[in-house]
C-alpha cells in the first residue's frame, strides 16, 4: 500500500513524503501471497494481485455453499461436521492471533528536515521532534516537526522547547514568552492579565508559571490549568510551588525550605513539614524524602522510611527500586496499603518495622542476578524490561516472571507497546513479548514514544510509526 502524505511548512511550502507499508496478504485457506513495494505505483496497488484475490475470495465462497448443502444430508456428518467446525475456528483465532502478535508490518517514512538539524538533546514528544538551524550560541533557534500531523515549524525559538499533553512554553526572538500547541498556535499567552516569566512543563492538566510585570519583575508564581486560568496562587517572594503531578502540589517557604507542605487541588493537605512528596498516586500515596539521597515511602499521609537509594516513576501502583542493600525490587503501592489495613497496632515504630520487612513484591536481584542499575528502566507498561552487567536482556511481568529471554545488550522503555532495542552498536525495535519488530541494524533508534521512534540509518533520519 502507498500513500503520499503532503506536509505544509509554516510558510505553506508543500512537502512530499512517501509512505509505504509492505504487507502480506493470508486469506484463511488460501495460498499467501505478498504486496511489496515494486507493485506500488504512487497511489495504486498492482490491480492484478487484487483480481487474484478477489477470484480466491469468490472461489472459497462457492465451495463453503457447496460443503453447506452436503453435510446437510445426513444429521450424523452434520454433528461430526460441527465439531470439527467449531476445532477450525478455534485453531483460525489462534493463528490470528499470532499473526497479530508476530506481524511485520512497518511504517518507515524519510523525514524531510529541509536543511536544519533533529536537535542532539531532543526526544520524541507527543508526535513532535525538535529541529534547530546550524547556528551556535546566540544564533542558535529551535523549531518542531510535528510528524503526526505533516507540519514543520522552522526555528524561531530561544528556548529548546518541550511539548508535554500537546503544549510547550516558548520564548520567541522577540523575546515574548507563551505556550504554544504543536501547530504552533499560541494557546497561553498571559496569565490574570499578566505576562509569563516562565512556563513549567504541563502533568496532569496542571502547570507552574512565573508571572511578571512589563518589567519583567516577578510577582508570584501560579499553578495554572490549560485553559490558563490559575488554580493557586503562591504569596509573592515568600512561597514557591511546585506540580508534582496527578493534581498534587507542594508549596515551600522561602525563608524556611524545611517548611513544607504538600496538598491536594482541592486544597486538602496531605503532610506537612520537612519532606517532600515524589511520583504520588492518583491516590496520593508515594514517595517522599528530605534528601533527595534517600528516599521512604509515603501512604495515607503516614511516612515510612525505608532508605531507598533510587526510585522510580509510580505507574499504576507498581515501581521499580534500588535498596541501601543495592539490590533491585518491584514494589507496589496497593499491597503495602493493604497490609497497613490490616494491623491493629497504631505504634509508629512497630508499623515502620513492619513496612521495612513487607515493603518489596519481588526481589529481582536475588532471583535474576546483576542488574545493570545504570540502565535500570521504569515501568511505563504491562512488562518491564531488565537490562544486565553480564547478562542478555530479559523482559518480566509484574510478578517478576520472566516473560522473554532476549539476545539483546540493551532494552528500553516501554511505550505504547514498543522499546528501543541494541545489539553492540546497532538498532531496533521490540515488543513487550519479546517480538523484534524492526530490524536491529540501524545506526539509532530513539526512546520511544507512544509507538513511534525516529531512526537514523546512513546520515538519514526516518519516523518509525
Amino acid at each position: 500500500m502507498s500513500k503520499k502524505i503532503n506536509i505544509k511548512n509554516n510558510e505553506g511550502k508543500r512537502l512530499h513524503i512517501n509512505k509505504i507499508k509492505a504487507f502480506e496478504i493470508k486469506p484463511f485457506g488460501i495460498k499467501s501471497f505478498k504486496i511489496k513495494p515494486s507493485d506500488i505505483m504512487g497511489s495504486i496497488i498492482n490491480i492484478s494481485k487484487m483480481n487474484v484475490l478477489n477470484l480466491y475470495i469468490r472461489k472459497t465462497a462457492v465451495c463453503i455453499l457447496l460443503f453447506v448443502v452436503l453435510v446437510t444430508q445426513s444429521a450424523c456428518q452434520v454433528l461430526n461436521d460441527s465439531t470439527m467446525s467449531a476445532n477450525n475456528t478455534e485453531a483460525n483465532e489462534v493463528n490470528n492471533d499470532l499473526i497479530k502478535a508476530h506481524s511485520s508490518d512497518v511504517y518507515l517514512e524519510p523525514i524531510d528536515l529541509q536543511g536544519y538539524q533533529i536537535d542532539e538533546q531532543a526526544e520524541l514528544s507527543n508526535g513532535v521532534i525538535r529541529i534547530c538551524n546550524d547556528e551556535s550560541n546566540d544564533q542558535m533557534r529551535f523549531g518542531f516537526i510535528n510528524l503526526l500531523e505533516g507540519q514543520m515549524v522552522q526555528p524561531k525559538y530561544v528556548n529548546r522547547l518541550i511539548f508535554s499533553e500537546g503544549v510547550a512554553f516558548v520564548i520567541d526572538e522577540n523575546g515574548e514568552r507563551y505556550y504554544i500547541n504543536t501547530q504552533g498556535e499560541k494557546v497561553i499567552e498571559k496569565v490574570s492579565g499578566e505576562s509569563i516569566g516562565f512556563g513549567d512543563l504541563f502533568k496532569a492538566g496542571y502547570a507552574k508559571v512565573v508571572r511578571v510585570d512589563q518589567n519583567d519583575t516577578i510577582l508570584n508564581q501560579c499553578i495554572i490549568d490549560t485553559a490558563g486560568n490559575v488554580v493557586f496562587s503562591a504569596e509573592a517572594h515568600k512561597e514557591n510551588l511546585m506540580n508534582l503531578g496527578n493534581g498534587f502540589f507542594e508549596r515551600v517557604e522561602v525563608t524556611d525550605v524545611n517548611h513544607k507542605s504538600v496538598f491536594d487541588v482541592t486544597s486538602k493537605v496531605l503532610s506537612e513539614g520537612a519532606s517532600s512528596l515524589i511520583y504520588p498516586t492518583m491516590s496520593g500515596n508515594g514517595f517522599y524524602t528530605t534528601d533527595y539521597e534517600r528516599y521512604g515511602v509515603m501512604i495515607n499521609g503516614e511516612k515510612y522510611p525505608i532508605n531507598l537509594r533510587v526510585i522510580s516513576p509510580i505507574y499504576g501502583d507498581d515501581a521499580v527500586v534500588l535498596s541501601e542493600s543495592g539490590d533491585v525490587w518491584l514494589l507496589d503501592f496497593k499491597s503495602l496499603e493493604a497490609t497497613l489495613s490490616k494491623v491493629s497496632t497504631t505504634d509508629k515504630h512497630e508499623m515502620d518495622q513492619l513496612i521495612k520487612t513487607k515493603w518489596g513484591r519481588v526481589n529481582l536481584t536475588a532471583s535474576l542476578g546483576e542488574i545493570d542499575t545504570d540502565h535500570l528502566n521504569s515501568i511505563t507498561d504491562t512488562n518491564l524490561a531488565l537490562n544486565f552487567i553480564d547478562q542478555k536482556s530479559i523482559i518480566i511481568n509484574m510478578d517478576g516472571t520472566i516473560i522473554a529471554q532476549t539476545p539483546y545488550d540493551y532494552i528500553g522503555e516501554f511505550k505504547g507497546g514498543i522499546a528501543v532495542c541494541k545489539m553492540g552498536d546497532q538498532y531496533g525495535l521490540v515488543n513487550v513479548l519479546g517480538t523484534e519488530i524492526l530490524e536491529v541494524k540501524y545506526d539509532y533508534v530513539s526512546e520511544t514514544d507512544q509507538g513511534n521512534a525516529l531512526v537514523l540509518e546512513g546520515g538519514r533520519w526516518l519516523w518509525f510509526h
